[in-house]
């Protein structure tokens, strides 16, 4: 069965302007509010500006692979005639680093300004490992 949506190329774009908002939006202040902390900071000889441009390559690569791969596969099935059964796991081999790598690089940035987050250290452990039951039902939602 041929799933595919029968449009121009002019679909892959549809809805795309309220993303690229919230990109402006949010980068410039993801770097107002990280740069005082980490122009100054390192962990393990890596500079926090490089922390913190490589944390924004990561997440903006991976949603961009996403939108795209995702696009171009609803509109035109090009991984399922690229790469035939093969699709989803090149698919994974290709988004899973990414995806791995977003709570990684949070973390280095935390470890990067340590003491910067106001409060107790259990509460901050406690959230962060709370917040991580999402991500498990995701990974656990899409084998």
């Amino acid at each position: 069965m041929d799933t595919r949506v029968k449009g121009s190329i002019t679909y892959l774009f549809v809805g795309q302007w309220q993303h690229l908002l919230l990109l402006a939006a949010m980068v410039p202040g993801f770097l107002h509010l990280a740069w005082p902390a980490l122009a100054e900071k390192q962990l393990w000889g890596v500079s926090g500006p490089e922390l913190v441009y490589t944390f924004l390559a990561v997440v903006i690569g991976h949603q961009v692979l996403g939108w795209l791969v995702f696009r171009l596969q609803l509109c035109f099935g090009l991984f399922s005639r690229l790469f035939g059964e093969r699709d989803l796991a090149v698919w994974g081999a290709l988004f899973f680093p990414l995806f791995f790598l977003r709570p990684i690089l949070t973390i280095l940035l935390g470890m990067a300004d340590p003491g910067s987050l106001p409060g107790p250290r259990w509460l901050h452990v406690s959230v962060g490992l709370l917040l991580l039951v999402p991500v498990a039902y995701t990974l656990w939602s899409v084998h």
